[in-house]
């Protein structure tokens, strides 16, 4: 074996080894029981992580006779990960812990705000908390951003969303290159969807989809644990799946998609109200109905195609969601071929900061390629 294999083989032995103390906290003996490497190895893999200040040692609540084994755990928080949100309105800069713990953070508006001078006060902000938190640079393992899709996330571009016209084609790899850390960039549909798989409600769940419905729709599906993104990274756009083959004109240019019918804008056209929470809070059954109708539609093809059980809806739909939680269901009933049940959450999370810095933490403890 040539000294790249095995350097490579190594690092993902530490990775499995650090990802398993991470999620299960146990002995050392569990470890090599639970990822099928020697206790030699496991113990070798250890002492760099607990050397390193990444892991630590700790008598377990073991009540039975005998010795109390050791569980080893990870110092959460010694290491960090940078979360910057950056949307139409307003950008998040902060810190998190390796458990989902907001640090600091800061919001400032950004709307019609040139790209380069946003990005400079992201900088800034960053090194400001970075001083003030006294955050040591070698123990930030990375820098997550969600930003408005369509994203090219292996290069860390911001393809061309609507709405958006500013930031079309803008480079985020500047951030490697100003802290020389790894960043993660992820549209916010799809960061949504790592978050709950890290820190929220799916963390036992590998195959779910979050369905995120606000100014538009958009969506993350993760498939064994991992974001399905299709050839070009661009997949799960359900706010595209055509509803209605005669219907009104799409800006993707297709017809009759989704977000047309049921974004928060459209389902608001021509009514009383001026937001979701509205229409939740006066009862309106007939909007809530369609809401239902329209986004059932195009759900039962992802369920159909994916056998999916468990639906995590956020942004403005999720308020006060059992409203229409329910009325879904109950259309996906008669739309949905497998007999599995179907789980329906409403997320949980309204911090942009955790929901990007989780990205991060995520691939840190559970990319092992």
């Amino acid at each position: 074996m040539n000294k790249v294999n095995l350097s490579t083989m190594k690092e993902k032995n530490r990775k499995i080894v650090l990802s398993t103390i991470y999620d299960k906290q146990c002995s050392r003996v569990e470890v090599s029981r639970l990822t099928g490497l020697t206790k030699a190895a496991v113990s070798f893999i250890v002492e760099d992580l607990i050397n390193e200040g990444m892991v630590y040692e700790s008598e377990s609540d073991y009540v039975g006779v005998g010795r109390k084994p050791i569980t080893l755990k990870v110092f959460g928080g010694k290491f960090y990960s940078c979360g910057i949100n950056i949307t139409r309105k307003i950008c998040e800069v902060g810190f998190i812990d390796l458990f989902g713990n907001k640090v600091c953070g800061e919001v400032f508006p950004c709307e019609g705000g040139e790209p380069n001078e946003v990005v400079q006060q992201i900088i800034d902000i960053i090194n400001r908390q970075i001083d003030d938190n006294q955050i040591k640079i070698e123990n930030i393992i990375g820098i997550g951003i969600a930003v408005p899709g369509p994203v090219d996330y292996i290069n860390k571009k911001i393809l061309n969303p609507p709405n958006f016209e500013k930031w079309h084609n803008f480079e985020l790899g500047i951030f490697e290159k100003k802290f020389n850390k790894p960043v993660f960039v992820e549209n916010i549909a799809n960061a949504y969807s790592i978050y709950e798989k890290c820190f929220g409600d799916c963390t036992e769940v590998d195959n779910f989809i979050t369905i995120l419905v606000n100014e538009g729709i958009g969506s993350g599906i993760l498939l064994n644990g991992r974001i399905h993104r299709g050839c070009h990274g661009l997949g799960n756009e359900i706010g595209h799946i055509t509803i209605d083959f005669n219907g009104k004109k799409c800006s993707c240019g297709n017809i009759g998609c989704l977000e047309k019918y049921a974004s928060i804008p459209e389902i608001l056209l021509n009514t009383r109200y001026s937001s979701w929470k509205e229409v939740v809070d006066a009862g309106d059954d007939e909007i809530l109905e369609k809401e239902a109708m329209y986004l059932s539609s195009a759900i039962a093809s992802v369920i159909n195609l994916f056998d999916l059980r468990v639906l995590v809806f956020a942004g403005d739909i999720a308020y006060c969601s059992d409203k229409v939680f329910s009325k879904i269901l109950k259309h996906l009933e008669n739309k949905v071929v497998t007999n599995s049940k179907i789980e329906i959450k409403a997320s949980k999370i309204n911090n942009g900061i955790i929901m990007a810095g989780a990205m991060v933490v995520y691939d840190f403890f559970h990319n092992d390629n």
